[in-house]
């Protein structure tokens, strides 16, 4: 066992083997007080561990500690990965997206980049037609149709003509602001338009009955017939907040105000029966400013002047004549905080 004395003293080096070998081995009238202290202390422990029959594992300790450490083997260097191996992203490859998104070019470095599929802003007219066909498709697969009546099936069958250029016209411009619809949005507002255009009527688990029963919804209905529907809706399942153009209504004597304090309440964000209602008014509206305006006119206002000449003058959303969209007007504006995603 060695040890080193402070700075100042010269060290004096001993090994101590025994209590007796301690106190012989070193000189202590060299030695300070401190190291005198320490050498008592060390041989206290080398008593103690004799008495416990320690002093061979002890010393068997301490030789083990002035061995010379081995020195450490040199790993090996690891081989070069293979490059074919590594990852590599499918876009800077020049590859489709894998989750059926459509993939287009930048234009400048030909490099493709992501397109959201259900982004109708950005499709073609002929992609926002095959998109539009396919939500309509899948509305009328829905297990309600199955429940309609034949002269209710009837009525939607024939309606069809109409609702296929206004599915195109409202996921395109029936948001706020004329700006495009959710797709979640606007399967929602096709299966309450389907039913009142069918004569079926929109049904409700909080209430009984059907609104609108027996009293279809035909292309030509104008804009006040359709705030009066608006308004005996708010009447038969109120929103929470009533829309502002209808606070101050009244249908069947019973007089619309802003809050109501009583339900069943219509926990939709207006989805049930207003949302897809002003769906309707604008796209009548829109068929009006056609008339007055015409096609290109229409789309100019609608997208602006450089958007419209970008589209080469024939706007992704044109779908036979419903390309633009209408008018706004009452309703459109009590979307602007209400208007979230359709349950």
């Amino acid at each position: 066992f060695f040890f080193s004395r402070p700075n100042g003293f010269r060290s004096t080096a001993f090994r101590a083997t025994s209590a007796d070998a301690v106190a012989t081995d070193v000189m202590t009238e060299e030695l300070s007080e401190y190291e005198l202290a320490r050498l008592e202390t060390i041989r206290k422990n080398q008593l103690a561990f004799e008495s416990m029959g320690l002093g061979d594992a002890v010393a068997g300790l301490r030789a083990a500690a002035s061995r010379p450490k081995l020195p450490k083997a040199r790993s090996k260097p690891r081989p070069a990965a293979d490059p074919s191996a590594r990852r590599s992203s499918r876009r800077l490859a020049g590859e489709a997206a894998v989750n059926g998104g459509l993939v287009d070019s930048d234009g400048e470095n030909d490099h493709p980049v992501y397109r959201d599929p259900n982004d109708v802003s950005a499709m073609t007219a002929p992609e926002l037609k095959a998109w539009c066909d396919a939500l309509r498709a899948d509305v009328l697969r829905m297990a309600w149709v199955e429940r309609l009546g034949e002269e209710e099936m009837r009525r939607l069958d024939g309606a069809q003509e109409w609702l296929a250029p206004f599915v195109i016209f409202t996921a395109r411009f029936g948001g706020k602001g004329e700006s495009s619809l959710s797709r979640q949005n606007l399967k929602s507002v096709l299966k309450q338009v389907f039913c009142l255009v069918s004569g079926a009527g929109v049904t409700t688990e909080k209430r009984g009955g059907a609104f609108g029963k027996g009293r279809p919804i035909g292309l030509g209905i104008q804009a006040e017939q359709v705030d009066a529907l608006r308004a005996e809706a708010q009447v038969w399942m109120p929103q929470k907040r009533a829309p502002e153009d209808l606070v101050g209504r009244t249908v069947g004597g019973e007089r619309i105000v802003k809050q109501p304090d009583r339900g069943p309440f219509d926990t939709s964000n207006g989805w049930l029966l207003n949302h897809p209602l002003m769906k309707i008014r604008l796209y009548c509206e829109h068929l009006d400013e056609l008339k007055e305006m015409g096609h290109e006119a229409t789309m100019r206002r609608l997208t602006g002047d450089g958007a419209w000449q970008a589209a080469g003058g024939d706007g992704a959303a044109r779908g036979g004549e419903s390309g633009g969209g209408g008018g706004g007007g009452g309703g459109e504006e009590n979307e602007e905080e209400d208007e979230e995603d359709a349950p």
